[in-house]
């Protein structure tokens, strides 16, 4: 635990006194780091992040049967350590977001 850092409490909590469940925020937590915010064809249906490990990611597709962007995580989405792999099918456009791991540096 460090000795320095930032806290947000909920509303009429003291953050000074406050348990852990009465926090939105604490810099001590773990939290995602964004690398990447892009969008593309599915025509070039992968992205080369070279991260070298699994990152955490969304990516949305434009569904030409909803008419929308949908959440694709889990629907022929996947990642390896130096590529993310977008779905096909009624898919005719991604907007997709990898996230990094916070150094410990």
């Amino acid at each position: 635990m460090s000795d320095w850092g930032m806290k947000v409490s909920k509303p009429g909590k003291d953050v000074k006194t406050c348990g852990p469940e009465d926090l939105v925020f604490n810099s001590e937590w773990d939290v995602l780091v964004q690398y990447l915010d892009k969008s593309g064809h599915t025509s070039s249906s992968s992205y080369n992040h070279a991260l070298g490990y699994f990152p955490s990611f969304f990516v949305w597709g434009l569904s030409t049967y909803y008419g929308d962007y949908i959440l694709q995580n889990g629907h022929d989405v996947r990642t390896t350590i130096n590529n993310l792999y977008f779905p096909g099918g009624d898919i005719t456009a991604v907007h997709y977001l990898v996230f990094v791991e916070k150094s410990n540096e």
